[in-house]
């Protein structure tokens, strides 16, 4: 029997161990080095991404060599001859090949979620494109990409700006009341002319008054000065707090809004420039990769990288 000073030192490797991979092994039986990312579990591919991997993968309905390897549904890679591991009764469904899509795919989802580690956020169409593509030229090709580079080392907008755009701010970190341009908010500009008007209104107002009050005492006077004064203060106070309040919320959406474009142009412009790069001299090939910019760019508000 093994003593404990034998197993007590290898059940404490095998739990440290467990918490960092190091080697996993792919569907097609090759070793690769997965990094760490930020996702415990990848975001799983929209049904626009099984579409265009689908509609781009050859589709077997039994077992079939290609070379040295053994594939079924949608180029699954067997373990045998007979693909007994995947099914004993032939042929299949393309709906039950797609249901060995969506298992070959959590592999390629997991080498994608855990490349990517920049914090601009991805929509579902984004992330579906990108996985195609990872899903078709292999773990390895995208790891050493320029495509996983430029999109890790690009930074992501921060309310709709910039962050190395410092121009917005006073010397406080406070923003100005001005635009891009260096003009004043439109809010800022329909103020003034308000608060003078305002100001001619009152003045106007109390020259009327103390004609009224002509020949009352002094007290009844002041004291009938004194309640327009206090209502028209609390009607102004009012009515400024709830123009404060109200352009915060409409500035906080707008920006956020405008952060999450300027994000999705960033990865459209990088999927662009590079997927298309990745083609053979097929025409099936080129038509992938053009299907996956197509994808790429198309709007969706759900967001799925980085992960929550």
């Amino acid at each position: 029997m093994l003593s404990l000073a034998v197993i007590l030192p290898t059940l404490l490797l095998v739990s440290q161990s467990a918490a960092v991979p190091v080697v996993e092994v792919s569907p097609a039986g090759k070793h690769t080095i997965i990094e760490r990312g930020t996702c415990r579990i990848a975001p799983a591919c929209n049904d626009e991404g099984l579409k265009l991997i689908t509609k781009y993968t050859n589709f077997y309905d039994r077992p079939k060599q290609i070379g040295r390897d053994w594939t079924c549904g949608y180029e699954h890679k067997c373990k045998n001859s007979r693909c007994s591991d995947m099914s004993k009764k032939w042929p299949i469904s393309k709906h039950k090949g797609q249901d060995w899509l969506k298992d070959d795919l959590k592999y390629s989802q997991q080498c994608l979620a855990s490349y990517i580690t920049t914090e601009c956020k991805l929509n579902e169409n984004q992330y579906a494109a990108l996985l195609s593509w990872t899903h078709d030229q292999g773990c390895d090709t995208v790891r050493r990409s320029r495509l996983i580079k430029e999109l890790n080392q690009s930074k992501p907008s921060r309310n709709g700006r910039d962050p190395k755009d410092s121009h917005d701010r006073d010397g406080k970190g406070r923003d100005n009341d001005h635009d891009d341009h260096g003009h004043e908010d439109d809010d800022s500009k329909k103020s003034e002319p308000n608060r003078g008007k305002g100001q001619e209104d009152s003045h106007r107002d109390k020259s009327s008054n103390d004609s009224k009050d002509f020949g009352k005492g002094p007290q009844d006077s002041s004291k009938g000065s004194e309640q327009q004064s206090d209502s028209r203060g609390n009607n102004a106070h009012d009515s400024d707090g709830e123009k404060h309040n109200d352009n915060n919320g409409r500035h906080g959406n707008s920006n956020t809004k405008r952060g999450d474009d300027d994000d999705k142009k960033k990865i459209d412009a990088l999927c662009a420039k590079y997927l298309p790069t990745y083609t053979s001299k097929k025409k099936y090939s080129r038509e992938r990769r053009n299907a996956e910019v197509k994808l790429c760019e198309s709007r969706s508000s759900k967001i799925v990288l980085p992960c929550k």
